[in-house]
Formats: C-alpha cells, structure tokens, sequence
C-alpha cells in the first residue's frame, strides 16, 4: 500500500466543539421567552452558566420553566422557578408590611440564594434606592464582621437561573411518559474506506481495482491497456499535491476552508487520469472532504448561536429596569490563575473613584476634544466650579497578554491589579496604547458581554484622572 494511503487524520478535535448541541429543542429556531418541560427524572438549577456555579433549587420531572436565552455550552437562561430565593441585608431594606419593604440605598447588593446550604457568594445585581422587594423571610448570617440579619427575598427582576439544556424540552414537544429526544449532533462516523479517518487499514479488504490483460499481438509489438507507470506516479504525486493543500486546509479555521475548490481539484484531476486505481483514491478524498464540509457547516451554525446569545443579551438588558441595566452576571472567580490562557475577569468592584487631576497630566488623543475658550482683553472671566465629569468606569490601562483571536486587547484595572472591564475603542482614533499604564476615565457605552464573562466598555473618549481610594460600601 502506498505511504499516501495511510495518512491518517481526523476532525475529531473540531467536532467536539459541537457536542454541546446535544438536543432538537436546542437546535431547533425558536422565539423567547418560551415555556418548557423538564424531561429528566430530576434537574438542577445553578446561580451561572456551567458546573462550577452552586446550584440553587432541584426540579422533577414535569416541573415547567421558562427560557430566555441559550448560552453556548448548552446552558439555559431561565427565569427562577418556583422556590427560588435570594438575600439581602436588612439593614438596606424598610419594612413596609408582613411581607414588602423598600430599599433604602443605592447600589444595595443582592446575592444568589441556595436550598442547599448557605451558598450566597453569586451577586447579578443591585437595587437602588426604592425598590420594592418581597421578604420571604429572616436570618443572622454569620460574617467576618459578626453576625448580620438578612432577609430572603423574592428574586427580583433581571435575576436569572441556569439550566442544562438537555434536560428540558419545549411544552409544545412533551410527551410524558416518553424519553427526551436522540441528540442530533453526535461525533461524525469514522468511515472505514476513507483515507482521513481513523482505522483506515480497512483500506486493505476492499477489492483491488480489475486490469485488464495484457495482450502480446502476433506482429512483435507490445501493446499495454493499461496508462504507463510514469503516468500513474505523475498522478500519485499530483494527488500528494492536493492532500498537502487539504491538510494545511483543516488546520486553519473552519470559516476559511474553501472545499469546493480543493474538491474540484480533485475532480479535475480524476478527469484527466482516467485509471480505476487513480479513480478510487480520489473518490476517498472526496468523500473526505464531504465529511468536512459538515463539520464546517456545524462551526457555522455554532458561530451563528454565540451571535444569537449575544443579541439577546443585549435584548435583555434593555428591557431590564433602569437600575438594572447595568447588571452583573455571576463570576465566582476572584483571580486569573497566572499562565491562564483564557481570562476570566472577577465580579468588578467599586474599588477607586476618579477625581480630576491637580496637576496636568500628559493629554491622551480622543476625538472632538472641546477646546478650552481663551479670555478676551477687557472681558472679566467668572470661576465656575468644574463638574465633575461622569464616567463609564476609572481605572488603570493594561494590555492583555495571551489573547485570542477576536478578543479585547486592553483591560481597566484597579491600582490593586484587579479586573474591571474590557476596553474596545469605537474608532482607531481612541489610542489605547497611549494610555498603557496610565490612570484614565474612559466614556462609552457599557454592558456585561457573557461571551467574554466580564464588563465591556466601547470607548468614545478618556481623559486623565488621579485615583483616589474610596471605601468599599458596605453589603
């Protein structure tokens, strides 16, 4: 057998990306909010998006949820089911009946309750003075500071739960009694007569390709049916050609393969050596590429639903109340692990406040800058006090290291070194290079990106501001 024919090489490395679309309710276009089912024998409930958040309540079979959004992993967003609950200081809350208070402060944190112990370290949001809350109940929670009372209260609004998405199934395809559905997107078969695949030895049993005889005439010439060897390695090194191609093809990502054009080539090449050996080898390699062409088509459809997560993510944020538009989803992590390729940013937390400078500092360009106005003789200037300039967030500016493709390549940060948001500018103009290391409050739009699990700021301008430390409010 020759060498080319045991080149072994498989996708499954690309298809596990796809394991997670394990079920029809997953794939399948649908509208949200939509009510479901569970269809598992018991189900948790978690405070985030993944296993490493604490679970919160235990549903059974038949129990009803309602979904808002499908996050990649092939977690959930639900609304807290029945049962749910969560906790909040009494000290921020005036009681206005049995079972109703009001808040009394800005900014008052709410975190994530569990039925099954005292998990209450996941916080999404915070209230602002006068929001109404439900108080299901009372407790003295043990801190580092002594006892404190918090009362357990209704979920408020833009609170949410995580659900695996396989053990739910739309109301309108449940059938009790009835197993959930087969999931659609299973590891691609391995096919046995294909040069790509693993196993490929089962090359060998298929029949060799039927020559013809070779017929001496009676007149002393020789006349062979069959092409010359030299035509057969010429086509044999033309096939290795394009399997170079292919192979340095698939290593790319999958968004940049061109398979109709390598599998034209192929095609084009079995046209012009018409030989039933040549004709079998390259009939496997097209079978490979088809086998491709549907991993790529399965990345695509991954790429389409992160989009998806982030619109409604967007969608839901600004529906949310005013106070809650600037909500914070669950992030239990409190540090990167150095080495860490993949950065998850902690909660942020208020830890300095910017002030304007007292001393002028080097300016940092940003686009249509107001120009100060310049007193004219004979005309008396009158002090105002400067306002005080109302910021997206203050911090220090940082390049990231070990980012990947399509990521932020800047971060703010407290002086501390703690994580406070990603930095993207909204136009090149916004040169964040410049500002490297650089105390800053920058003004944009923000809002909590769940594909990168932290704040985000779209820069429209900065300016420098001196840090001063501010303390951290009590919760």
């Amino acid at each position: 057998m020759c060498p080319l024919d045991r080149w072994i090489l498989t996708p499954l490395l690309i298809t596990g990306l796809f394991l997670s679309l394990a079920d029809d309710s997953f794939a399948a276009k649908r509208t949200f909010p939509y009510d479901a089912v569970v269809n598992a024998e018991e189900a948790l409930v978690r405070s985030g998006n993944g296993t490493r958040y604490y679970p919160t309540l235990k549903l059974k079979k038949g129990n009803r949820v309602t979904v808002h959004r499908h996050d990649p992993g092939g977690w959930f967003m639900i609304s807290p089911p029945q049962g749910s609950f969560s906790w909040i200081r009494a000290e921020h809350v005036q009681k206005t009946g049995n079972q109703s208070g009001r808040v009394t402060e800005n900014g008052v944190v709410v975190r994530v309750g569990s039925a099954f112990g005292e998990s209450r370290d996941v916080e999404q949001i915070r209230l602002s003075k006068n929001d109404e809350v439900t108080i299901l109940g009372s407790k003295n929670v043990p801190t580092e500071f002594g006892n404190v009372l918090m009362y357990q209260i209704k979920p408020p609004t833009g609170e949410w739960r995580w659900i695996e998405g396989h053990l739910i199934i739309p109301t309108d395809q449940y059938q009790p009694g009835k197993s959930a559905p087969v999931p659609i997107d299973q590891p691609i078969a391995a096919n046995q007569n294909d040069p790509f695949s693993q196993g490929s030895t089962q090359l060998n049993n298929s029949p060799a390709p039927r020559q013809e005889m070779i017929k001496t005439p009676t007149d002393g010439s020789a006349r062979r049916s069959v092409p010359e060897e030299e035509q057969i390695a010429a086509a044999k090194d033309a096939i290795k050609t394009i399997d170079t191609q292919f192979r340095a093809m698939i290593e790319a990502e999958p968004t940049a393969w061109d398979l109709n054009g390598l599998e034209q080539d192929y095609k084009t090449l079995q046209q012009e050596i018409k030989h039933p050996a040549i004709a079998s080898k390259i009939d496997l390699r097209i079978e490979a590429v088809n086998r491709y062409r549907k991993v790529q088509s399965e990345y695509q459809d991954f790429l389409k639903l992160a989009e998806e997560t982030s619109k409604r993510d967007a969608e839901l944020v600004s529906m949310a109340p005013e106070q809650n538009k600037t909500s914070r989803y669950p992030t239990p992590d409190s540090s990167i692990s150095p080495g860490s390729e993949s950065i998850l940013p902690p909660t942020p937390e208020p830890a300095s406040e910017p002030t304007l400078p007292t001393q002028p500092l080097a300016p940092l360009p940003q686009p249509s800058a107001p120009q100060p106005s310049i007193p004219q003789p004979g005309m008396t200037q009158q002090s105002t006090p400067a306002a005080q300039p109302q910021f997206s967030g203050a911090g220090i500016v940082r390049r990231l290291s070990n980012v990947r493709r399509g990521m932020p390549t800047h971060a703010l940060t407290a002086p501390n070194g703690q994580f406070l948001a990603y930095l993207q500018p909204v136009s090149p103009q916004i040169n964040l290079d410049a500002a490297i290391g650089q105390p800053v409050g920058v003004t944009g739009k923000r809002w909590f990106r769940n594909d990168l699990r932290g704040e985000f700021i779209l820069v429209e301008s900065m300016m420098p501001v001196r840090l001063q430390a501010a303390p951290v409010p009590r919760q």
